[in-house]
């Protein structure tokens, strides 16, 4: 995974949609989902409840997210 850099960050953040206006999505590596600000990821078979849901991007920013960072988009709900 590659981590954000803090330009990138910023770029993101002033594309954010409100909550509610966003698809929840998880970006996984190899199976397990990752925090895209640090790089922290979650153990391997650890239950959803405990991965890291953003809730603010489109699908389109999701999907540009992912190419950044290396990472899959997984998107729940919607």
């Amino acid at each position: 995974m590659t981590i954000l850099t803090q330009e990138q960050i910023e770029s993101i953040k002033s594309r954010m949609v409100p909550m509610g206006e966003g698809a929840p999505v998880r970006f996984l590596e190899d199976g397990c989902a990752v925090n895209i600000s640090t790089g922290d990821k979650c153990r391997k078979g650890s239950n959803v409840i405990h991965h890291p849901v953003y809730w603010t991007f489109t699908k389109e920013l999701a999907q540009e997210i992912a190419s950044l960072t290396g990472t899959k988009p997984v998107w729940s709900g919607k």
